[in-house]
């Protein structure tokens, strides 16, 4: 059997974009579309309120909830976080049943709102970032829930809400999400400026040309990826052949059967041009099955491939045998080693060993006819190698990696030379090494690749030993360089890179904090002087430096830069090269809380500033459905702070909005915040027996029918559009006018909206994201589970009142001996029922029994208590962990994860329970970063970060 074909969707930074949640890294300075973003003067220009691209493609063109999800996602230039490029997954009305796979990059964003009770089908559009490194990450999401509140709150008004939960940052307004991982400061400073973006205050990546035309041209395929940094994602791209790929799947390509069509769109590189060969190879690179067929379209900026694909050979982990493969790599010796040392035994016939992509010389059937505990292969690799043992089954046409190993990663140090502007590349190894092994490369900030010219360690050794080096030339700040070794190895084909040489500006970030005051971040690698940098207040030095209070800046530095005005914009430049890079750039806005309350009887709204900063009122302006109002707040105040209050009439549904102005002479815009007056008079009630929704008006004063809208979506809709039934029925709305929605299905959603009345940039997808009311009769996540003392209890959250013999909840199948009925006629929002102690492991369901066949709307398990010690050991390379105190459990039910030193959960060795002193040992062959004990394969039980 050959090796798979190459994946590199599968193996690389695209498909296997599994956790959102890690830590943001700083990236490149350009944005997708490999141009600067920024202006001359350094400011970032929003382009929000144009209906073109960069180049004039028409965003209209692009589906409402993709454009709307772009909206909130800042280009990395704005955010100082490399992207290598995008995964957009649309969801479909049919497949979105919150238990359908769309792919881990789409699971991840619908794991994460599931957690704050957001029903998956009430989402129609996932983004995620494919981070710099792949090890972080940013995901947003859009469609018609209600606005996402998790965690400490950071900001928050009328319109938007900005938290934190230790792990994740998010903002989120009504139908739209955005999280990112990473940092406190970092994470923080990416939702707050994708809020920036959603409000046109800054670009967002709808300014980058090929993201908009790769989504237009493949907006019938999910999911699609574009993929920006393309020497990152596929070394074997490194030449500048292309500078951005997008490519749309007709099925994910992890679940390929039979044979596929999917699509590309090759965007070449300034010089390059793709003739058939060339679009072959660059195929034979991305294409993750096996192409049969092939057509291409050539464009004057773009090539467009159609494929047909033949599933090719699939990683299947429950498959091999279950083994666990230990390896010893001695780099000075030249060896490898590869040792089971723990669960069933492997047929070797099926057992291949590769050697820096090819079949090794010697293979595992040679010495054993299975490969069981004790077993040992030793391999001679020399100094520099990968090498791959793998399992494969050619029948079933299926495979799986026990392990991988790269020789020689550590046997190179790096230098940069700002002033020389050199990269030095030393070999340290003690064994003369190969150096026609090795490839040096050199990409430049602009994108263009500068490695045709470069001395190569071949051109200057016959021999490598101890101390020889290389110097790359005119390496400018922005620009990298790559050490690589010049096979094709692994499963995807790509080059192993050995050492690499960053030539990046210091990283830095700034943030303005609620109660007050700018603190500036240092979160580079490399410690500088502080007198390095120079702070700017509206392009004048200001009087504080870095330097007053810091000689020296070391990663993490904190430094509190005090008070600026608002409306001040401020920057740090790097002044080392010789012309000062900016590094930071931070526009001071007020913040504060606004809280608005309607009375529909009077027809007045009350806008009051509740808490946070004092604004000039000439600086704000009051807004009715994105018109200025009759009352304005410099009318009646100088300053607008603590306890003012603007009051203004207004009629029901109505968008009200108070926006601040003060920015760069009045050309940027903030939201501080906004309401729809009205909102809380709409109610609704489900006749399951007639399949019939009936909405309800229950306000006070006489309404506008023509401001609502009503959307009905779900597999019995006769229409996905937006229907006019109080308008259809009623000239003016009254108490107690009603309409009834027919043919509602169980899973349907029925979605009061806010028409308006303009076709602004603002407004346009009001009546799409802007719900007023939603019913879905379907109580999904009816019930929640909190464990209090010696107690468990269920917490109904639904926001419909719903009568409580609907309900029943079951243990283990059996009925608890409290059930919803024994305490409430009707529920409530935040009932609760108590269910007495229930012990540890046992599994409740809530089913809704109203429909014929009750449907399962809740689940829970009641995980075991107990406390664990977590102890990394350096020198051995292993992590133990020991259970500590508290309740016991069986063995089978508890796996420990190591991240990012395992891929799959380890059990507890050698143990049928694990009770108080009982450990397990995972070896680790990179430093452990946080540590998690996972309970029956989905509750978390326990975690630690750990110093590493």
């Amino acid at each position: 059997m050959q090796p798979p074909s190459r994946r590199q969707f599968v193996a690389g930074s695209v498909v296997t974009v599994a956790s959102i949640a890690g830590c943001l890294a700083s990236g490149s300075e350009s944005d997708p579309d490999g141009e600067s973003t920024a202006n001359e003067s350094g400011d970032s220009e929003s382009e929000s309120d144009e209906a073109v691209t960069n180049d004039g493609t028409a965003i209209d063109d692009l589906p409402e909830d993709v454009e709307w999800a772009l909206e909130v996602v800042p280009p990395e230039s704005a955010v100082e976080v490399g992207y290598e490029g995008f995964v957009f997954t649309p969801l479909s009305d049919d497949s979105n049943d919150g238990e359908t796979e769309h792919g881990p990059e789409a699971e991840q964003v619908l794991r994460q709102l599931r957690d704050s009770d957001v029903d998956p089908e009430e989402v129609a559009t996932t983004v995620t970032v494919i981070p710099d490194g792949n090890r972080h990450g940013i995901g947003t999401a859009v469609g018609s829930f209600d606005r996402v509140e998790l965690g400490t709150t950071i900001a928050e008004d009328d319109d938007w809400h900005v938290g934190d939960d230790g792990d994740l940052a998010f903002a989120s307004e009504d139908g739209r999400v955005l999280f990112a991982g990473g940092d406190d400061d970092v994470r923080t400073s990416v939702v707050e400026t994708g809020v920036d973006a959603a409000r046109g205050e800054t670009e967002s990546i709808l300014t980058a040309d090929p993201v908009v035309e790769t989504l237009t041209r493949l907006d019938t395929s999910s999911p699609v990826y574009f993929i920006t940094a393309v020497d990152e994602v596929f070394s074997a791209l490194e030449d500048g052949t292309l500078r951005a790929i997008g490519a749309g799947f007709e099925t994910r390509p992890m679940d390929i059967e039979g044979t596929a069509e999917n699509e590309y769109l090759l965007f070449p590189g300034a010089d390059a041009e793709l003739d058939d060969e060339a679009i072959e190879a660059v195929l034979d690179v991305i294409e993750y099955g096996e192409i049969v067929e092939t057509d291409v379209d050539r464009d004057e900026d773009v090539v467009h491939v159609e494929t047909l694909v033949e599933a090719p050979p699939q990683r299947d982990w429950d498959a091999s045998p279950d083994a666990d493969i230990r390896t010893d790599v001695d780099g000075n010796a030249g060896t490898v080693t590869f040792e089971h040392v723990d669960g069933e035994s492997i047929d070797t016939a099926q057992l291949e060993l590769f050697h820096d992509g090819e079949l090794a010389a010697v293979q595992p059937a040679e010495e054993y006819e299975t490969f069981g505990v004790g077993d040992a292969l030793s391999v001679d690799t020399g100094p520099l190698a990968y090498l791959e043992l793998r399992w494969v089954d050619e029948e079933a046409n299926v495979y799986d990696d026990y392990a991988s190993v790269l020789v020689g990663g550590d046997a190179f140090e790096t230098a940069y030379d700002l002033d020389d502007a050199t990269a030095e590349f030393t070999y340290t190894g003690e064994r003369e090494a190969d150096p026609d092994l090795l490839a040096l490369g050199h990409r430049k900030d602009d994108g263009t690749v500068d490695s045709d010219e470069l001395e190569q360690f071949a051109d200057a050794f016959d021999v490598l030993t101890a101390g020889d080096s290389v110097t790359v030339e005119n390496v400018e700040v922005g620009d990298r360089v790559t050490l690589e070794l010049d096979v094709d190895a692994g499963q995807n084909g790509i080059r192993r890179r050995l050492a690499t040489v960053r030539a990046s500006p210091p990283r830095f970030a700034l943030h303005s904090h609620r109660e007050g005051g700018l603190t500036g971040y240092y979160h580079d690698e490399e410690e500088r002087d502080a007198d390095e940098f120079r702070v700017l207040v509206d392009d004048e030095s200001a009087d504080f430096q870095l330097d007053d209070d810091h000689e020296t800046l070391t990663p993490g530095t904190e430094i509190e830069l005090g008070e600026v005005p608002i409306g001040s914009r401020v920057t740090v430049e790097w002044l080392e090269p010789d012309e000062p890079i900016e590094i930071a750039n931070h526009l001071v806005r007020p913040r504060i809380t606004v809280h608005t309350e309607y009375d529909d009887t009077d027809g007045t709204l009350a806008v009051e500033h509740r808490d946070g900063d004092t604004v000039d009122a000439a600086d704000l302006e009051l807004r009715i459905d994105d018109e200025p109002a009759a009352v304005q707040p410099a009318e009646e105040y100088e300053t607008f702070e603590r306890a003012d209050t603007l009051t203004v009439d207004v009629e029901p549904f109505r968008s009200v909005e108070l926006v601040w102005t003060g920015g760069d002479d009045g050309a940027r815009e903030y939201g501080l915040g906004r309401a729809v007056t009205g909102a809380e008079s709409i109610e609704g009630s489900y006749d399951i027996d007639r399949d019939e929704v009936e909405l309800v008006y229950v306000g006070a004063r006489e309404a506008d029918p023509g401001r609502l809208g009503v959307h009905h979506r779900g597999d019995h809709a006769a229409s996905g559009e937006t229907e006019t039934l109080f308008e259809d029925a009623y000239d003016t709305l009254t108490d107690g006018d009603s309409v009834v929605v027919e043919n509602v299905g169980i899973e349907d959603r029925v979605t009061v909206m806010l028409a308006p009345e303009t076709d602004s940039a603002s407004d346009r997808h009001a009546h799409v994201h802007r719900p007023i009311f939603q019913l879905v009769p379907e109580p999904r996540y009816a019930f929640t589970f909190d464990h209090r003392e010696d107690e468990l209890v269920a917490v109904y959250r639904h926001e419909l009142e719903r009568d409580a013999e609907e309900f029943r909840i079951l243990a283990d199948d059996g009925e608890t001996s409290v059930q919803p009925a024994d305490d409430h006629e009707t529920l409530e929002a935040d009932d609760e029922v108590g269910l007495g102690s229930i012990a540890p492991g046992t599994e409740l369901v809530v089913e809704w029994v109203a429909p014929d066949e009750p449907r399962e709307v809740a689940d829970h398990v009641v995980v075991p208590h107990a406390s664990f010690d977590v102890e990394y050991d350096a020198d051995e390379g292993t992590v133990t962990v020991e259970h500590t105190g508290g309740d016991e459990f069986d063995a089978d039910d508890v796996d420990v994860m190591v991240d990012p030193a395992t891929d799959e959960p380890t059990g507890w060795d050698d143990h049928e329970t694990v009770s108080e002193g009982d450990t397990t040992t995972i070896a680790v062959d990179e430093v452990p970063r946080v540590v998690y004990i996972v309970y029956r394969e989905r509750e978390l039980v326990y975690d630690e970060r750990l110093e590493g």
